[in-house]
């Protein structure tokens, strides 16, 4: 029996699966990939995507429902992410 997991309503077009924590001690929890989340909002709320991206980070991404909160993923390219690595911020 797979363990209780907090999904996000609504959603499920943007589930990935998720992580098994048991080495950590922490609960198993739900993953979300945040283009398709913030996706669904533009298409649900029909809002632009600047509008979806700052609902999704206000109402879904910065919630805390404690350890078993699920995860965000963020998915690029190990190109991209050595780009923005690399990149001086000022």
């Amino acid at each position: 029996m797979l363990p209780y997991m907090i999904l996000l309503e609504g959603f499920d077009d943007a589930y990935e699966g998720f992580v098994v924590q048991e080495k950590l001690q922490r609960p198993t929890v739900a993953v979300y990939n945040r283009t398709k989340c913030v996706e669904i909002i533009m298409r649900d709320k029909n809002y632009s995507r600047e509008k979806a991206i700052e609902y999704f980070e206000d109402n879904i991404e910065n919630m805390w429902e404690g350890d078993d909160a699920p995860l965000i993923l963020n998915s690029i390219s190990v190109e991209q992410y050595d780009k923005i690595a690399k990149a001086k911020i000022i």
